[in-house]
């Protein structure tokens, strides 16, 4: 099972990454979900996984994988 999650997380991450962030993207979008004061938070968390992401596709690319 933690080989298959290994596996999945490999192949797939930066797209789980990548939904993730448009999710909160589009949910900070839209008025009144998320208080004004809250804002920062989703934008940091944006840009955290968009940072992850980077360095996801960095070390497949090192790796000699591509994505």
């Amino acid at each position: 099972m933690v080989a298959r999650i290994k596996e999945c997380w490999r192949t797939k991450g930066t797209r789980i990454i990548a939904v993730a962030a448009g999710i909160v993207a589009a949910v900070a979008s839209v008025p009144d979900v998320i208080p004004p004061t809250h804002l920062k938070y989703a934008l940091a968390f944006t840009a955290a996984v968009t940072y992850l992401r980077g360095q996801s596709n960095a070390n497949a690319e090192k790796r000699g994988e591509v994505r």
